[in-house]
This record gives C-alpha cells, sequence and structure tokens, in this order.
C-alpha cells in the first residue's frame, strides 16, 4: 500500500471514530447484563467475566493493539434501544463495529451477506492500515462466500480476500452502494456459526485469534485492570498512546436508556491515590476545553481508587445528555487530569 493509501486510511480511521462520537458533544461500569450474544468457545486464557475481557482474549497483545481498542455489546445495545439503534438515545455506542458503523446494516448485508444488525458483540484493534475487526454470531460461511465471490474475493479454506495487497479499488463492487472503498472488508475469514474477522490487509486478519493464548490483551496486567474496573459494560474504548506509561479505559454501562453510567479507568504511572486527589480537584474546580466546568458536564462524579494501581471515575448522564461523554472526550484529548 503506498504512503498516500496509507494517510488516506488513517484519516478515514480517525473520522469514522469520531463522527460516532459526535453526536455526543461535550454534554452528552454498568449494571446491564452480558445477553447471550453468540461467542467462540472458551478463550485459552479461563473463562471470561465479561463480554469485553473475552473480547481481549481473542486478541493479540502488541504495539498496534494496545494502542486502540473498541468494543461494542450490539445485542444489549439493541435490546436497550427497543427500536432503530441509530435512532435512539444510544445510538453513539457501537464503537466496537469501526467503519462498519458509518453505514446501515442493510448496506453491508445485501452485497455481503454479513449483517451486522446479526452480531452479538463487536471489537476492533489498531490503528488504520493495521486494523482488524470481529463479530460474533449465526453467520454462515458458505451463504457470505457466495456473495464476496460476486464481488471479486478469492476464497483460501474459511478467508475470502479481494485485493491481496489491500490495496484501494475505484472500481470496487461495494462503492456502487455508497460505501467508500477503503473500507475493512477486504479480507474475510467466517469461522460458521460462530462469527466473522476482517481487515483491509489481509495479514491483520491474525490480529485477532482464539488461539492467543499467553500473548493476548487480557493477559496484559494492565488491560486486565483496567477491564474489570470497567466492568461489564455495553460499550469501551481503551488505549494505551504511544509513549504513554498510562493505560485509558472508557466506558458506558447500564440496564435501560434511563439507567446509564460512564465510566472512565486509568492505570497510572504513579500513585493512584494522589492522582485520584488530583482528578477530584479537577472535576470540582477545573473546566473542559470547551470552557465549561467539568461539574456541569459530569455532574456527581464519584472518583476512587479500583486496585492495581487504577483510579476510577464514574457518573450518571442527564436526561439530557447523549451517553458517550467519555468516549468524545477521549477522541478530541479532552477529559479532565489525574496527573
Amino acid at each position: 500500500m503506498s504512503a498516500l493509501a496509507r494517510r488516506a486510511a488513517a484519516l478515514i480511521g480517525v473520522t469514522a471514530l469520531t463522527l460516532s462520537m459526535a453526536a455526543c458533544g461535550d454534554d452528552g461500569g454498568g449494571k446491564g447484563g452480558e445477553g447471550k450474544g453468540a461467542r467462540p468457545s472458551t478463550p485459552v486464557n479461563g473463562a471470561p467475566t465479561s463480554g469485553l475481557l473475552f473480547a481481549l482474549s481473542q486478541v493479540k497483545a502488541d504495539d498496534r493493539t494496545r494502542r486502540s481498542f473498541t468494543y461494542s455489546h450490539q445485542e444489549r445495545l439493541r435490546a436497550l434501544a427497543g427500536g432503530p439503534l441509530e435512532r435512539s438515545r444510544l445510538s453513539a455506542l457501537p464503537i466496537g463495529l469501526g467503519d462498519l458503523g458509518r453505514y446501515p446494516a442493510a448496506t453491508i448485508a445485501g452485497p455481503t451477506g454479513i449483517d451486522p444488525a446479526k452480531a452479538g458483540h463487536a471489537w476492533q484493534a489498531g490503528l488504520p492500515p493495521t486494523v482488524a475487526g470481529h463479530l460474533t454470531g449465526p453467520f454462515d460461511a458458505d451463504a457470505i462466500g457466495g456473495r464476496l465471490g460476486g464481488l471479486g474475493h478469492k476464497r483460501t479454506g474459511d478467508t475470502w480476500v479481494r485485493r491481496p495487497d489491500g490495496s484501494f479499488d475505484v472500481k470496487d463492487p461495494l462503492a456502487k452502494q455508497g460505501i467508500l472503498p477503503t473500507h475493512p472488508l477486504n479480507a474475510i475469514r467466517v469461522d460458521s456459526g460462530r462469527g466473522l474477522t476482517y481487515a483491509r490487509l489481509p495479514a491483520t486478519l491474525d490480529l485477532v485469534t482464539k488461539d492467543a493464548g499467553g500473548r493476548a490483551l487480557d493477559a496484559d496486567p494492565a488491560f486486565a485492570a483496567v477491564a474489570r474496573c470497567l466492568g461489564t459494560p455495553l460499550a469501551a474504548y481503551l488505549s494505551q498512546r504511544e509513549g504513554s506509561a498510562e493505560l485509558v479505559g472508557t466506558a458506558v454501562g447500564g440496564a435501560a436508556q434511563n439507567d446509564l453510567e460512564e465510566v472512565m479507568c486509568v492505570r497510572v504511572a504513579g500513585d493512584a491515590s494522589t492522582a485520584a486527589t488530583r482528578l477530584r480537584t479537577e472535576l470540582g474546580s477545573g473546566r473542559s476545553a470547551t470552557g465549561r466546568p467539568w461539574s456541569q458536564i459530569m455532574p456527581g462524579a464519584k472518583v476512587g481508587t479500583a486496585g492495581d494501581g487504577v483510579v476510577r471515575l464514574a457518573f450518571r448522564p442527564g436526561a439530557d445528555q447523549r451517553p458517550g461523554i467519555l468516549f468524545a472526550g477521549f477522541v478530541r484529548s479532552d477529559l479532565p487530569r489525574w496527573a
């Protein structure tokens, strides 16, 4: 892939996440059960205690996946929405879909046979162009393969690839459906009845594997600690930025649209108690980059330590706020400071 193509992919990837957050603005670990979304077999690292930890157990830990990991419990989100998810208060939360979330599910399902609306859980790991995504669910390899063959994908075992080098094609058949040629459905691996993995670059499919063993993200002490702190979220975003010793996780959880909690958990580089004190002070007297006091954006926020060097912030968004406030703040590098 050329340098220009890589820059285009990076721009599209960041834009997609930013667009999914945009509805939140700066105004807008819960109780929700994990539901019964289809999952692959129990990972080798042991039985997961949440959908988030399960997803982390399926992703190889390296510098790419540590930089960005997004997760959403699609089945629970659809159930809580009680109607079209994109028209509900929860519309900014399906962040595990990544670029696929840019389009109506039917737009993708029609030509590919891959229906995001049937996914139980969704996650993406990495940064463009090395991003891999996964959907759990009852996807049928033969049915999907038949559609992909018509799009020009070639089959090797359980994997279909259209352009082996991952390059973009302005004549891509999916472009006729309004899907940008930078889409991540160039390489697809299907595990019938359990899920599918997709990526722009075929080699990147290996970032998602049920055989990661002790090399998965859930075996990373920082990721495991932050994931436990976040609880059983509807959606979560974890990132260890380049050159940083800290891991930041943000999440939204809850049992109903009007009973949600936003959570931020940070594995800090220094003393957690000192960081918690600084964070309480910031929430009490500090302001967002927008100029609004944090006390208005995050009403009633509570701060504490969660063990393992983790600081935890939690608040319940008001009825006039769209959940995903912390996601949007992280994308804009606009969160209350703890150091």
